[in-house]
């Protein structure tokens, strides 16, 4: 795991859009509240040399929801994993607003976008009337621990990628 300090947040010593607060139910010592933002751009690295060998890795960004957080409904986020440096990325489309897909099949736009936090839904008053098939893996779930994951996405360590040394 990764703690939010650890990773690269467009804006994230700036307070007006984020705070760094300590939660009781948190691994790591302070966690990143995000306020407002026009867009969401965090980045994360983790060394090779922390990687097992042939070893299949998974990428989840785990978060919680506050009552009245919106912006996120059913906006579609375009997520990546890969080799910094690499040529390869797994790429797709997933959905954090917490209420799981509601309503999701009234998508907007013709694709993904970054977010923002404006429902252009109400702000543009449309809707595509194009339904989209649901894919439940495009959404959080909730853990045990009452935290939401999303998987991002996957990679072999090393050998999955041939252009890599373990330095």
């Amino acid at each position: 795991m990764i703690s939010a300090r650890a990773l690269s947040i467009v804006w994230a010593d700036t307070p007006h859009y984020w705070k760094w607060i300590s939660l009781p139910d948190s691994r790591f010592e302070e966690v990143a509240e995000l306020v407002s933002v026009c867009w969401l751009e965090i980045r994360g690295k983790i060394g090779r040399r922390m990687l097992s060998p042939s070893t299949l890795y998974k990428a989840y960004l785990v978060f919680k929801s506050t009552a009245g957080a919106y912006g996120f409904d059913h906006q579609p986020v375009e997520v990546s994993v890969g080799m910094l440096g690499g040529e390869e990325h797994t790429r797709h489309t997933v959905f954090l607003d917490a209420e799981r897909g509601q309503n999701a099949a009234s998508h907007i736009g013709p694709g993904p976008r970054r977010i923002g936090l404006i429902n252009r839904r109400h702000f543009l008053g449309y809707q595509s009337s194009q339904p989209r098939e649901i894919n439940e893996a495009q959404y959080a779930t909730e853990r045990d621990d009452g935290w939401l994951e999303i998987e991002m996405g996957y990679r072999w360590s090393l050998e999955g990628w041939p252009h890599c040394s373990r330095d």
